[in-house]
Parts: structure tokens; C-alpha cells; sequence
């Protein structure tokens, strides 16, 4: 009777309750590609309210395919968490991009271009099967920036 008690004070905790949605969960990638979130820089530019900045979840998808490198820029929508909005690299300033070969440790030099909303950089002859690239950037007087590998498909 003793043990019977003990396992029933001790599983009260394992009932359900509340809510059951998984916390940190994000939506799939509207491309199908490899998100990494963005963090918040607050050395620099002082020039926007850091509880707003820091509760802006920004992303960045990147596909590596057909020999191009295409990166969309993310945010997470603010109220219900379910979808992302899609966002012109042109309302980012100071933008900065810099692709690795981890395998090599290179930095691979190519020219991007904003098409379509999404940075495209082509990479024809880099025969690299990941790449990890590094982006930064001012949004709305914040400084995000963030750090995402990707595999060729």
C-alpha cells in the first residue's frame, strides 16, 4: 500500500494540463530550405527600442541548388507564431555577406544580388557539398546577424 501511495504522489506531475503546444516551436521553411535564426546586436547602433528588437524573431533561409545560393530573409510573425513574413533584403541596410567552405576553410568570393526579394549569389565551378554562410545587416535600426550552413541538393 505504501509503494502504491509513493506512485501516485510522485506521478501527479505527469498529468496533463494547460497548454500543449511546444514551446520554441517554429514553422517549416516556406522554401524547403535551411533556416537560421538571426540574434540581435546591441553594440553599435543605439538608434531603436531594444525590447521591440529583441522580440523580433528574424531568419534567414538559405537553398544551395543548381549551382546558386539563394538566401530569403524571415521574420517570424509576432502575434501568432504560425507563418513567416517575407521580407525585401532592400529594407536592409548595411548589408554583409560572407560564404565559407567549412570543409576547406575558405572564404569563396562572390558577387550577390537581390532578385525577386531573395539574395542570390552564383556559384558555378565551387564544387563545395556545404557551405556555412554569414550574414549581417541594420533592420529597422537593429543589427542582426547570424551564421547558417547548407547542403547542396
Amino acid at each position: 500500500m505504501k509503494i502504491l501511495i509513493l506512485i501516485s504522489m510522485l506521478s501527479i506531475n505527469c498529468f496533463g494540463h494547460g497548454d500543449h503546444s511546444i514551446p520554441g516551436a517554429i514553422p517549416p521553411a516556406p522554401n524547403g530550405g535551411t533556416l537560421g535564426e538571426a540574434s540581435h546586436k546591441h553594440s553599435g547602433s543605439h538608434k531603436h527600442d531594444h525590447k521591440e528588437a529583441s522580440e523580433k524573431e528574424i531568419f534567414f533561409e538559405g537553398i544551395y541548388k543548381n549551382n546558386s545560393l539563394e538566401i530569403s530573409f524571415l521574420e517570424l510573425e509576432p502575434k501568432e507564431s504560425k507563418h513567416f513574413l517575407v521580407h525585401d533584403f532592400g529594407e536592409m541596410s548595411e548589408l554583409k555577406l560572407i560564404i565559407k567552405d567549412p570543409r576547406k576553410g575558405k572564404v569563396i568570393n562572390r558577387e550577390s544580388k537581390v532578385e525577386n526579394n531573395k539574395l542570390q549569389v552564383d556559384l558555378k565551378g565551387i564544387r563545395a557539398r556545404r557551405l556555412v554562410f554569414e550574414l549581417s545587416g541594420v533592420f529597422k535600426g537593429a543589427k542582426y546577424s547570424a551564421k547558417v550552413q547548407v547542403e547542396r541538393k
